[in-house]
C-alpha cells in the first residue's frame, strides 16, 4: 500500500483486496510518507490486530517534524511478530523515539524487529521522560544497514542505525542482536545486556571507532553472552592505521574455556589493512579448537586486498601456515584473506 494521498478509488481498491482476507492474518507493506492520508490511517486501524508482519517503507521529505505512524488504540497489533521500518531515501532517517516505542508496545507479541538507517528525536512529541520497556518475545533485533548485505552495511554505513534504544529496552528472550552504530556509552550497553539477560546466540557489532576495546571491556562484554554460538565483528580502521582491531578479542577468547563456551563461528571483518599477528590468531583458534567444551567450526578473517610492503610482511611463516593446515584437516573451517585463495589452506 502506498501512504501517499491518491483519491478515494485507492483507498476503495485496497480496502477490497483486506475485507477479502476476512479474519486470516495479514502481511502489509506500506510504502510513503509517515504523514498517512486518512483513509489508509482508517484501515490500518480496522485491521491491525489481524497484522502478523508489517514493513514500512518511510520517508521524511519534506516533513519540518517526524510524524507519527498512524492513531492506533493500545495494544491493537496483539498479532504482529515482524516489523521492518527503514527510509525510502539514501539518508537516514530521522524518526520520533516515542513513536517507535509506542509502536513495540502496542506488539507484545513482537519476535522480530529490524530498524534499518534510523536515528531517533528522544525527546518525542509528546514530551515528558520516555518510559522503559520490556519485550518478552523479541528474539532478533537488528540495528542495522537496510539491504541484505549486512555485513557490508555494518562496515560502510558510519551512522546507518542507532543504539539508542537500547537505553529503554529489556528483552529477556532475545536471540539475535545486530548493531552497526554503539552510539551509546559502554555502561548503557552493559546495563542492557545485563538487565535483559537474554540467551544471545548470534552477536554482530561494528566495533566503536571513537575509541577501542580493550580486554577489560570485551572480557565484561563476552561474558554477558554465555549461550552465544556466533559472533562476528566489523571495524573500520582509521586511515593509516594498520593495527588489528581485534587483536583484544583474539586475547580474551585464548585465555579460558568459561569464555563463550559454546562458541561455533567467529568472523571478523574490515575495510582496511591491519596487521594479523598470526602467532597469536594460531593459540586463539588451537585453544578454541582443543580446550572448550565446544570445538570452535569456523573461521574468517576478511580484509581488503592491498597488497603493499607493509603488508607482505605480516605474512604466515611456513610454521603457521603448515599449523593452519592441520586444524583444516581435522576439520576446522578457516577463511583468511580477501578470497578463499588467499593462504591456500
Amino acid at each position: 500500500m502506498d501512504s501517499l494521498p491518491r483519491g478515494p478509488n485507492y483507498s476503495e481498491l485496497c480496502k477490497l483486496w483486506l475485507e477479502r482476507a476476512r479474519t486470516l492474518p495479514l502481511s502489509l507493506v506500506l510504502n510513503g510518507s509517515l504523514k498517512l492520508e486518512q483513509s489508509v490511517q482508517d484501515l490500518l486501524a480496522q485491521y491491525g490486530p489481524q497484522l502478523i508482519a508489517l514493513t514500512l517503507y518511510v520517508s521524511c521529505s519534506g516533513l519540518e517534524s517526524p510524524q507519527v505512524i498512524w492513531e492506533r488504540e493500545p495494544g491493537s497489533l496483539y498479532s504482529l511478530k515482524t516489523l521492518s521500518i527503514e527510509p525510502t531515501d539514501e539518508d537516514a532517517y530521522y524518526g520520533d523515539m516515542r513513536e517507535w516505542l509506542e509502536l513495540l508496545r502496542d506488539s507484545p507479541e513482537l519476535s522480530l524487529c529490524a530498524l534499518r538507517n534510523v536515528f531517533y528525536h528522544q525527546q518525542g512529541i509528546g514530551g515528558g521522560p520516555l518510559d522503559s520497556l520490556t519485550l518478552t518475545s523479541l528474539e532478533i533485533l537488528r540495528l542495522g544497514g537496510r539491504h541484505a548485505n549486512r555485513a557490508m552495511n555494518l562496515l560502510h554505513n558510519r551512522g546507518s542505525s542507532s543504539a539508542v534504544i537500547l537505553r529503554y529496552l529489556t528483552l529477556p528472550a532475545l536471540k539475535a542482536l545486530t548493531v552497526s552504530e554503539l552510539d551509546i556509552a559502554d555502561e548503557e550497553f552493559f546495563s542492557f545486556l545485563h538487565r535483559s539477560s537474554p540467551t544471545l546466540e548470534l552477536f554482530e557489532m561494528t566495533l566503536p571507532h571513537h575509541h577501542p576495546w580493550r580486554d577489560p571491556l570485551v572480557s565484561r562484554c563476552l561474558g554477558l553472552m554465555p549461550a552465544l554460538t556466533a559472533l562476528h565483528l566489523f571495524a573500520r580502521p582509521e586511515d593509516g592505521a594498520t593495527i588489528n582491531p581485534f587483536l583484544s578479542f583474539v586475547e580474551v577468547l585464548s585465555t579460558s574455556p568459561e569464555v563463550l563456551p559454546n562458541l561455533r563461528e567467529i568472523v571478523f571483518r574490515t575495510d582496511g589493512q591491519i596487521t594479523v599477528h598470526y602467532r597469536e590468531l594460531l593459540r586463539m583458534l588451537k585453544f578454541r579448537v582443543r580446550s572448550c567444551p565446544t570445538p570452535l567450526e569456523r573461521f574468517t578473517l576478511r580484509f581488503e586486498d592491498l597488497f603493499t610492503w607493509e603488508y607482505m610482511l605480516d605474512m604466515p611463516t611456513n610454521e603457521v601456515k603448515a599449523a593452519l593446515r592441520q586444524m583444516v584437516g581435522d576439520g576446522l573451517t578457516i577463511c583468511i584473506g580477501p578470497d578463499e585463495k588467499f593462504l591456500s589452506l
